[in-house]
């Protein structure tokens, strides 16, 4: 198991203690990015959120109405965001990005 798939899989057993605390840092930066996608006129615009892990940053933009993609190379992750946006009450696409290592270029 590589080092990011463990830090996920011990980052999903906490999220309790992210929903009490570590939501409010990600909240400034939600609104930052609304406001930036307001000003250049695209309220309603995509956002992709990569290396999302385990969707925490994408629900905060998902719950200020934006619409939101994640994209994680850990599978984990992604199963684990799919499942933490559903039981918040959030449908938000979440995928496994290529990684390059699995990956041939021409």
């Amino acid at each position: 198991m590589e080092l990011w798939e463990t830090v996920h899989r011990w980052e999903w057993f906490r999220r309790r203690q992210w929903l009490e605390s570590f939501r409010d840092s990600k909240l400034r930066l939600r609104d930052a990015v609304t406001a930036l996608m307001k000003d250049r006129g695209l309220p309603d615009g995509l956002l992709l959120d990569c290396s999302c892990g385990l969707g925490f940053q994408a629900i905060t933009f998902c719950e200020a109405g934006l619409r939101v993609q994640g994209s994680d190379r850990s599978p984990f992750a992604v199963d684990r965001a799919r499942e933490l946006a559903r039981s918040q009450g959030h449908e938000i696409e979440f995928f496994v990005s290529l990684d390059r290592k699995s990956t041939r270029l021409n």
